[in-house]
């Protein structure tokens, strides 16, 4: 029966995670691998969510001194879902399969070619920094500085 339960609870769990993700207008295609993702950790025995409502900042929204436990969302989520969560530290034990999930979604938001754009960009904008450090004079201004430093340390 306890098994029954708890398997009631995280398929109203997924159910209520899916209806949030599309409130906050998640692309489908991100949804469905984080879910396949949370459920391919729960067949390898992995945890599929934690049983508290501690925040990031080590607060617990599950108890009536913090400061949103009387807001609305706050009281239907605990009535719906109960005192557990799932969050990034259960896709942690499959840190392999969480970074293909990542790379996978950005990829097919950003295309095959994102990284070899963004080297470019990068590169660009550090060639237009050393070109400005060495137009302005700045160049050996630095390196005077760091010569210094180096005297006095040494």
């Amino acid at each position: 029966m306890e098994k029954f339960i708890i398997k009631l609870i995280e398929e109203k769990f997924i159910i209520k995670l899916i209806e949030e993700k599309l409130e906050q207008k998640f692309p489908i295609k991100q949804i469905v691998l984080w879910i396949w993702l949370l459920l391919k950790i729960k067949e390898n025995g992995g945890q599929f969510s934690i049983d508290n409502l501690i925040t990031g900042g080590g607060k617990n929204l599950a108890s009536p001194s913090h400061k949103n436990f009387r807001l609305p969302y706050v009281q239907d989520y605990i009535k719906t879902i109960g005192i557990r969560k799932c969050e990034a530290n259960a896709i942690m034990p499959k840190p392999n399969e969480a970074r293909k999930l990542v790379e996978d979604t950005i990829i097919g938001y950003l295309g095959n070619d994102s990284l070899d754009r963004f080297n470019a960009k990068l590169q660009k904008i550090k060639d237009e920094i050393n070109d400005f450090r060495v137009e302005s004079g700045l160049e050996e201004s630095i390196q005077r500085s760091i010569d210094l430093m180096d005297e006095h340390e040494g």
